[in-house]
């Protein structure tokens, strides 16, 4: 397991693929796993490019790896969202987990809707096993309404709102972490929003910090992912502050990806 992750292409080109994978038929629920690699050609880590049909919706997708029945999730709940436009890309970011060579690799989502489906591009780039991490924790999924932990900025234009505590102490070390953000309602206003994350007691230190605006989308959808170093038994936690006072536009959904 390596403390940072690292693309190490060997002169060897990247899998590429492209998948469409239909929302529906239940809300709220995972659906079938989509195979986007019968065989990884080599060990790998992976790229993303996300795109939404249908407006007003949000969806959580897994990425797994196995044969086709027995697949097991390697990371959960990425988190994607789409206000008011249609057949809009909602994200475009890097996964930095290993993928071995001959895993397959495929994808399932939940979606707030029944409708439309997600089209989803991407890259298998070459990586050895030092050069990726094994494993992925998700924090704040919420399997219910297909989104995040929700942070209030609060009424004050630019000042940092109340922390939101996402685990009151990790059970493991992180070395990287991915910031996923998403709207809550279907239609999204033009605002920025500065987002930290903080780690320890009170949660006194900032681990990082990152900056997204919301229009019809939010984005980026997907910050990161960031070299950290969150030793076990630290709690972290999320704090927004926000160019609107709206109350109903300025609460965003976050999700923390903390990978060892």
């Amino acid at each position: 397991m390596g403390d940072w992750p690292k693309i190490l292409s060997g002169g060897m080109s990247p899998y590429t693929f492209a998948r469409i994978i239909p929302i529906g038929p239940a809300a709220n629920t995972k659906g079938s796993w989509e195979e986007i690699c019968p065989a990884a050609p080599f060990d790998a880590t992976l790229f993303v490019a996300v795109e939404m049909a249908t407006a007003g919706t949000g969806i959580l997708m897994d990425v797994g790896v196995g044969a086709a029945g027995n697949e097991m999730v390697v990371v959960e709940n990425l988190l994607y969202t789409n206000g008011t436009s249609t057949n809009v890309m909602v994200g475009a970011h890097a996964i930095p987990i290993l993928i071995k060579k001959g895993q397959r690799v495929a994808l399932r989502r939940q979606a707030r809707t029944t409708t439309g489906y997600v089209a989803v591009r991407g890259s298998l780039f070459p990586a050895n096993q030092s050069a990726a991490f094994d494993f992925c924790t998700t924090l704040g999924a919420t399997l219910a309404d297909s989104g995040g932990l929700a942070v209030d900025p609060g009424g004050v234009a630019g000042v940092q709102g109340a922390w939101v505590e996402f685990s009151s102490g990790l059970p493991f070390a992180t070395k990287a972490l991915s910031i996923g953000a998403g709207a809550r309602q279907t239609t999204v206003v033009l605002a920025n929003f500065d987002v930290s994350v903080a780690k320890g007691p009170e949660h006194s230190r900032v681990a990082y910090s990152a900056h997204i605006t919301s229009n019809s989308v939010v984005l980026p959808s997907h910050s990161g992912p960031y070299p950290v170093d969150i030793p076990p038994g630290t709690p972290i936690a999320v704090a927004v502050a926000a160019g609107t006072t709206n109350a109903t536009y300025r609460v965003l959904d976050f999700v923390l990806y903390c990978f060892r």
